[in-house]
């Protein structure tokens, strides 16, 4: 591997704070990735990738948006997932 051996990160946002998207700390994922996130990341050498995770749901309670995200995040494989 060029980055030394070491495999990517893949940035995984969840832009969701009790069941609602970009309200008070939900705002915390996108803010990150529109301030630099993933060139502060790049700089270590690894390989960066990111994305939003949008809940489905139409109707949003918390703990079934929290278990409904947590399902849609892909084990990492020789990835570092940073959610």
């Amino acid at each position: 591997m060029a980055n030394g051996g070491r495999g990517g990160i893949t940035i995984i946002a969840v832009p969701y704070d009790s069941g609602h998207r970009a309200l008070r700390m939900g705002a915390g994922p996108e803010h990150l990735l529109s301030n630099g996130m993933e060139g502060v990341l790049a700089a270590t050498g690894r390989e960066i990738r990111s994305e939003v995770l949008e809940v489905t749901s139409t109707f949003r309670a918390e703990i079934a948006t929290a278990r409904g995200s947590r399902r849609r995040v892909p084990e990492g494989g020789d990835r570092t997932n940073l959610v």
